[in-house]
């Protein structure tokens, strides 16, 4: 069977790499041409963690029990947090099951990876690795040829930075020619049948960019040096995708995947605030300046409810005979007025937006973990939540954690294409979960009666 090589672009959204910027990119535009290709439907809800393991493993964030980057630990109380690793996988991934049935595979910077496992290949882990000085790698000899063939490793950069622009784009090109120079090596020294990367710099360039090159942004500058500083990255990506196609072998597939999309910030629903204002949440002491909400002291007996922020919100009540302070005693009604109310929120103009607030059973057949009891997406994900606390208002046009002007949205990107093989174009209602059992197919392996998805024909 040839081999496949998947490129992972995390956050590369259709309306540029389908639409806006395809003109631009020659070696994309190809396999489109010959492929088959489509809009990616996420994840409910739509970030890197988990959606790369739902897409590696055919099973919902539910199914995981991981519904973002961190969660509570069992039993501990309100605040006790843990950040989902790959230890917290419980599924097998798409290589355990091509390893066991012989394939060799390879896998860089795929999220939650870290600390990496043993394969039957070689892996590098993700951008959730500490440091340079985590054994990152899979042999972990791997880790010293790394260094001699690149120096130092970027696993990640621009999380929430305030470095100057200049700055931001020359590290993450920095970031983006490591990660594809390591790559590129791998493809020609590596026993490898299925070889995966996933590159950050994408994701990175959307959140901190995004308002200088999308004229509907909110915050839009008009002319600017930056305006087309998003395309001139794709045009780049687009370079090295092409560089890296001239040295797979010639009957190579070629998958390309996103987790989500992306798209521009309305603004910031702080929704402790609002709590705060509805009485549900309690401060014992209002803060002064703006502070995470587990910085504060929380009165926990005076408490109905609190919030996490980010992309999405998760939403807990304080129940009594659950949590150790709780009050909120008939949790159903409960819940379901909050819900109602959360899902009626206006923007701050006063104008309706598309919320979306339902409990875990609404959304996954069976959830697992430290289940939210409401999980809230607000104005079609263009409203981000914020969880901070000390704003004293309830919207912000801001992020509240640090700069960041794109929000995810619900279609990532996927195409396949096979050498002197037409495609059938492009497809509708594909969905990330139909990842992982594609690729079983293609190497001809079962497809695991668990499965979410279904097989994409390409």
């Amino acid at each position: 069977m040839p081999k496949l090589f998947v490129l992972g672009l995390d956050c590369a959204t259709p309306q540029f790499l389908f639409e806006q910027y395809l003109p631009d990119l020659p070696n994309f535009r190809k396999i489109f041409t010959a492929g088959t290709y489509g809009k990616l439907r996420s994840t409910i809800p739509a970030i890197t963690v988990p959606a790369w393991m739902s897409m590696m493993t055919s099973q919902t964030p539910g199914d995981l029990g991981i519904y973002g980057f961190r969660g509570r630990r069992p039993g501990t109380g309100y605040q006790d947090m843990f950040f989902a690793s790959s230890e917290h996988v419980k599924y097998q991934k798409v290589w355990n099951y091509l390893n066991a049935a012989g394939i060799k595979t390879g896998m860089l910077s795929v999220p939650l990876t870290y600390p990496p496992q043993p394969v039957d290949g070689f892996m590098v882990s993700c951008f959730m690795t500490p440091s340079l000085e985590s054994d990152y790698t899979y042999p972990p000899e791997l880790k010293q040829e790394i260094a001699d063939e690149i120096g130092e490793y970027i696993f990640d950069y621009a999380n929430r930075s305030t470095e100057p622009v200049d700055k931001i784009i020359k590290i993450i090109y920095e970031m983006t020619d490591k990660r594809f120079k390591l790559v590129k090596h791998f493809i020609q020294t590596k026993q490898w049948d299925f070889l995966m990367m996933v590159e950050m710099g994408v994701d990175r360039i959307h959140h901190y960019l995004w308002s200088y090159v999308d004229p509907q942004h909110p915050k839009f500058p008009g002319a600017n040096p930056y305006q087309n500083c998003i395309h001139d990255y794709y045009v780049y990506i687009d370079k090295l995708f092409g560089e890296i196609r001239e040295l797979l072998p010639k009957d190579c597939a070629v998958m390309v995947v996103s987790d989500h999309g992306a798209k521009a910030m309305d603004g910031v629903f702080l929704i402790n605030e609002w709590l705060i204002k509805q009485g549900y949440l309690v401060l014992k002491k209002y803060p002064d300046k703006v502070t995470k909400l587990e910085k504060c002291e929380i009165d926990w007996p005076k408490t109905k409810a609190w919030a996490w922020g980010g992309f999405y919100s998760r939403i807990f009540l304080n129940v009594k005979g659950r949590d150790p302070e709780g009050i909120v005693e008939d949790f159903t009604t409960e819940r379901e007025i909050l819900k109602q109310k959360l899902s009626a929120i206006t923007n701050d103009q006063g104008k309706p937006m598309k919320n979306l607030v339902a409990t875990a059973a609404e959304l996954y057949s069976d959830p697992q973990g430290d289940v939210p009891d409401l999980l809230g997406f607000f104005g079609d994900l263009g409203w981000r939540p914020g969880g901070t606390v000390g704003h004293n208002k309830i919207y912000i046009h801001e992020n509240d954690t640090g700069p960041d002007d794109g929000v995810h949205d619900w279609n990532g990107v996927y195409a396949m294409y096979q050498p002197n093989k037409q495609g059938i174009g492009q497809q509708e209602g594909l969905s990330i979960l139909d990842i992982a059992p594609t690729i079983l197919n293609y190497f001809n392996v079962s497809i695991p009666n668990n499965f979410k998805g279904k097989i994409i024909n390409y």
